[in-house]
């Protein structure tokens, strides 16, 4: 359970960057 609860956490860190990059995350991947 603690490790479902880690992942859990980090995927909803990597939705709010990818929200706050935006448009730069979307050039990067380009």
């Amino acid at each position: 359970m603690v490790i479902y609860e880690s992942v859990h956490r980090i995927e909803r860190l990597i939705k709010e960057v990818q929200e706050l990059l935006g448009e730069r995350e979307v050039c990067l991947v380009k």
